[in-house]
């Protein structure tokens, strides 16, 4: 799936996409905090699949599950000076009853890449 945040007018779309190659699993580790901080909401009992660092290193989005849910969907976080700020679940329109995995974010911030598992 494309989601895209156009700039005129503001609206929300998604599209499909065609996936014709697999996906690997990366992850762009800019700052050494990220590891801890992470590890903190793994001992709380989430379970974290796939993260993508945004360009400017300050958002990190993430498919996981929290704790008591059935469903992975697409979370953000943001770095504050040295601290990272509890993920935040990306809207309803993103995250839906099926499983949201592979975020990946342009360098613009604009459009979010993710496969939907249905």
């Amino acid at each position: 799936m494309i989601h895209t945040k156009r700039k005129t007018p503001m609206k929300w779309c998604i599209m499909a996409l065609l996936l014709l190659t697999s996906v690997s699993d990366m992850i762009a580790q800019r700052d050494t905090h990220i590891g801890n901080e992470l590890h903190k909401y793994i001992q709380q009992g989430w379970d974290i699949q796939h993260q993508s660092m945004s360009f400017d290193s300050l958002h990190i989005y993430i498919s996981a599950k929290a704790p008591h849910d059935t469903q992975y969907d697409i979370y953000v976080s943001e770095a504050r000076g040295e601290v990272w700020l509890a993920p935040v679940r990306l809207p309803k329109d993103i995250n839906t009853e099926e499983d949201e995995l592979w975020p990946s974010i342009s360098s613009d911030e604009q459009t979010l890449y993710f496969v939907r598992h249905t």
